[in-house]
């Protein structure tokens, strides 16, 4: 959904020059921007006449547009996506050198929900803006060993630990003697260590017992007790932080914040938005009217996918109001993420 290529022989190079200090006055003063501004504000060396010609063929062809009768122009969404793919370029070629240092920290912590929590959180605080990581899909790794405990006399607690330190905890309905637990576990581990979920699951629901010879009670034991973990959907999809910087933001409406909070806090809700709009293996923008959604037209969508040398995990992204510093927002996304494949790829 990434609009490429949108500026057309519409215009010159400095109808072009004209159109983005248009913008990026306009996001650094949050005011409708005049042609005796343009002048004073570029290296623009024409009359004030010939600038105000071309901000109207801008005007004209939806660019910019003028919020009342003798105020300046403001940038519409057709203008703020320009602008964005003409800082993309020159940041796709400095993307480490804008971001702050601060994130490599995150690279000393160790499992990937702790590391995905911290990257969050800074990124929502260097952007200002709302973060949501999606954590990876737990049926793609590998299980590398699986822990029970007894919590109560009736409940055991599983945690599954994957290759990249992921876990997923289940409360599960059983009874065993300290004893025959140990052993339990040990068996357990034997089966499933080294394989990945998905592979586990299939096995589980292929599973048939009658006239079986191999059929045991004990087997049907171990059976039922694999199936409550593996089949037990009880994880979180996303790692999300900076709520507060949104709804904190003096450049949306209440209508606005109430919109992206009813996203944010149903999961159902979250997921369909993040499936739909983000749902590309490449760095994804889509600025005000291109997320599709009258209610969500006052923000950015800014998302990026991060992995480790093998595969894809998951996606990062940053939700900020659509009159935004996108050269300063993507330096940081472009940063987080490169860290992250970093490190998942050394482990």
């Amino acid at each position: 959904m990434n609009r490429k290529n949108i500026i057309g022989p519409d215009l010159n190079d400095r109808q072009l020059k004209v159109l983005y200090c248009v913008v990026k006055q306009y996001i650094e003063n949050g005011k409708p921007v005049s042609s005796k501004q343009v002048l004073e504000y570029s290296n623009l060396d024409y009359s004030s006449a010939t600038i105000r010609n071309d901000m109207r063929k801008l005007e004209f062809l939806n660019y910019i547009h003028q919020p009342h009768i003798s105020a300046g122009r403001i940038p519409t969404d057709k203008g703020l996506r320009f602008y964005y793919e003409s800082i993309e370029k020159l940041s796709s070629e400095t993307k480490e050198e804008s971001a702050e240092i601060s994130l490599r920290r995150v690279a000393v912590i160790a499992d990937i929900d702790r590391l995905l929590a911290g990257t969050t959180r800074l990124l929502a605080n260097l952007t200002q803006g709302l973060v949501i990581a999606e954590k990876p899909d737990l049926e793609k790794l590998r299980v590398k060993h699986i822990s029970i405990s007894p919590v109560t006399e009736n409940y055991l607690n599983v945690t599954v630990i994957t290759e990249l330190g992921v876990t997923k905890n289940s409360a599960v309905n059983a009874t065993f003697d300290y004893d025959e637990l140990n052993e339990f576990e040990k068996r357990v581990n034997k089966i499933v260590v080294g394989k990945k979920i998905r592979e586990i699951k299939e096995g589980l629901r292929n599973v048939t017992f009658e006239n079986d010879s191999w059929y045991s009670e004990r087997f049907e034991r171990l059976f039922h007790f694999m199936e409550s973990v593996f089949e037990n959907e009880n994880f979180d999809r996303y790692e999300k932080y900076g709520l507060e910087y949104i709804l904190g933001s003096d450049k949306l409406s209440v209508k606005d914040m109430v919109a992206i909070a009813k996203y944010v806090e149903n999961s159902r809700r979250l997921e369909d938005l993040m499936s739909e709009l983000i749902n590309s293996d490449e760095e994804v923008a889509l600025i005000g009217s291109e997320i599709g959604r009258n209610d969500l037209k006052s923000f950015s969508f800014l998302g990026s996918p991060y992995g480790n040398r093998h595969l894809k995990l998951g996606k990062v992204v940053v939700i900020t109001p659509k009159i935004i510093e996108y050269e300063r927002i993507l330096g940081y996304l472009r940063f987080g993420v490169n860290r992250l494949t970093e490190i998942l790829s050394n482990r």
